[in-house]
């Protein structure tokens, strides 16, 4: 009995502790570089880099055993993971545990090398150290910017999400990162995988030099590299490397520079404005005394030598009364002499012409002559006045007429003063009656050498109507009095700047509404013959007005209706005028 027992105390500890460990795993973990980087490497004895054998498991008090080669390191200061670095070329481990038992000379499947990886996957009778679907392997995921930027994990490249994420699954331990974007700083780390999943996030610094520039000439166009920047100033983000930077205007010298900026470097340049380039210009004409326009600038007459022209391209227009506008392309070059010569061909000028008094400019348009039937003609149907009967046919030679009712910045230009009752520079000049108007003509031809006039009472009809170009509209330019007129029913009982409202066919504004406009006929009866461009009755006690005004309902705006007044009647704040001159 006391041998039987002595046998069985004997014995009781190796039950105990006679459950033995198995490796369920054991592979090279492709591309991790634990092993073989500054930090997390180790080297034998021999100054040899050892591998590594990444264990995963909970638990602690393991022991290792290499033969007559050893055990380099043991590591168990990892999350769920002992590291055990061992030589190259180490054919068997052993390993004790007092709990989970032994793993007796352990050959290991493939022969180690230094400077890898492998995972060891362990288990006993009755606990797994591992399981991989919850332990050994857990999600990295990185938010990323810019988002075509590109990662690697451990040296292996991976592909970023269309919103520049990117999740992998990761065996525990530590794992590098690499990220790149171009025109961005490059930005790397270890990340340390354990149970829990890893959210990180990177946002690239810009690698980027940032280029100030400023031009002492405010409209000089700024270039880099070819590619316009800016106008007087600009300010560039630029990559790291040599950059062209010119400072160009035409007609003029252009400013060059050379820089060479460094990355993330931030440089002021201040360059001088171009210097102007000149030649000169010699026009003549036949006949002479034409305007001489160049770039939309009145240089003078002709003829004329015009210096200090700016080098280039330019065009040139030569204007005379009567005659038709010339225009051609010039070239001027530095420090030489452009002949041009011109001969105007006598006619009608169909783009109308441009006058300047005092600062102030306005435009005649042309009306090309012919032939309408004036008054209540077959379009009109029933919707006239007697007054307006019988139609009759009118021929008309060709004139101009102002684009718009003369206005009140026009007005002082000429007169020196302004008594309109509702002010504004772009409101059509009122409170005048027919005699102001003959005065203020009286000025306006001293100041420019030309013979305005008020047009005929045929002539404001006729430019109404839309002329040859004519669609019989009811109103001026359309049969929808809110498109082209101010009337009682939209002005808000005042008058409004010109050029507000859709123009007529001929390109004329508010000959339907804003205000009446004083023609310069007698006022009188309509008859049944045929005429040529009619003056009206050689006597009378009214003077004509046509067009409507800001308060009056639409019938009085439409092209045929008839107005009159006395010449003194100014009409408070609704009667103004607009101006006419003859094509020859």
């Amino acid at each position: 009995m006391r041998r039987i027992l002595a046998i069985f105390l004997f014995v009781l500890p190796f039950l105990m502790y006679a459950q033995e460990i198995s490796v369920e795993k054991f592979y090279l973990a492709e591309g991790d570089q634990t092993a073989n980087e500054h930090g997390t490497e180790q080297f034998d004895q021999n100054g040899k880099r050892c591998a590594l054998i990444r264990i995963a498991t909970t638990e602690k008090g393991f022991t290792f055993e290499g033969g007559s080669l050893g055990i380099t390191k043991v590591d168990d200061n990892h999350t769920a993971e002992v590291w055990v670095y061992v030589p190259a070329g180490l054919r068997r481990i052993t390993i004790h545990h007092p709990k989970l038992g032994n793993l007796y000379n352990y050959e290991f499947p493939v022969a180690l090398q230094g400077g890898r990886t492998y995972i060891m996957t362990l288990i006993t009778g009755k606990v797994r150290t591992v399981v991989e679907q919850d332990v050994g392997l857990q999600y990295l995921v990185l938010t990323v910017s810019p988002i075509n930027a590109v990662v690697y994990i451990d040296n292996e490249l991976k592909t970023l999400g269309s919103e520049g994420t990117l999740s992998v699954a990761l065996p525990y331990g530590r794992h590098t990162y690499r990220v790149e974007a171009s025109s961005y700083l490059p930005e790397s780390g270890v990340v340390e995988i354990g149970q829990h999943k890893v959210k990180k996030s990177i946002t690239l610094k810009s690698a980027k030099a940032t280029l100030s520039i400023t031009c002492t000439a405010v409209d000089a166009q700024i270039y880099v590299n070819e590619q316009l920047e800016g106008r007087g100033s600009a300010t560039c983000s630029l990559d790291a490397g040599n950059y062209i930077v010119e400072v160009r205007k035409q007609g003029h010298r252009t400013q060059k520079q050379v820089v060479t900026l460094a990355v993330q470097e931030y440089r002021k340049l201040q360059l001088q404005a171009p210097e102007p380039i000149y030649g000169t210009l010699n026009i003549n004409s036949n006949p002479p005394d034409a305007e001489v326009w160049l770039d939309g600038k009145n240089l003078g007459t002709s003829p004329d030598i015009f210096r200090n022209i700016l080098a280039g391209n330019h065009e040139l227009e030569l204007r005379k009364q009567g005659y038709r506008v010339s225009k051609r392309t010039v070239t001027v070059t530095e420090s030489k002499v452009e002949n041009v010569n011109f001969t105007l061909e006598k006619g009608f000028s169909v783009d109308g012409e441009v006058f300047t008094v005092n600062g102030v400019s306005f435009v005649m348009k042309p009306v090309q002559g012919g032939t309408f039937w004036m008054g209540c003609a077959s379009e009109h149907g029933s919707d006239c006045n007697n007054d307006e009967k019988p139609a009759h046919r009118v021929t008309l030679s060709s004139y101009y007429i102002g684009e718009t009712e003369v206005t009140q910045a026009l007005w002082k230009a000429v007169m020196g003063s302004n008594t309109s009752y509702f002010q504004g520079d772009n409101l059509p000049v009122e409170d005048v009656c027919w005699d102001d108007c003959q005065a203020f003509i009286r000025k306006l031809n001293q100041l420019t050498g030309q013979n305005f006039r008020l047009p005929t009472e045929a002539e404001w009809e006729f430019a109404a109507r839309g002329g040859n170009k004519s669609r019989l509209y009811k109103y001026s330019g359309s049969n929808v009095i809110g498109m082209v007129s101010w009337y009682s029913g939209n002005s808000g009982n005042t008058t409004h700047p010109v050029k507000e409202k859709t123009p007529n066919e001929l390109g004329l504004y508010d000959m339907s509404g804003n205000v009446i406009e004083w023609c310069q006929d007698w006022d009188g009866d309509y008859g049944n013959a045929s005429q040529t461009n009619p003056k009206g009755p050689s006597t009378g006690s009214r003077r004509s007005a046509r067009g409507g005004n800001w308060g009056n309902e639409a019938g009085w705006h439409r092209v045929t209706s008839r107005g009159s007044a006395a010449p003194y009647y100014r009409g408070k704040d609704s009667v103004g005028f607009r101006l006419a001159l003859s094509a020859e």
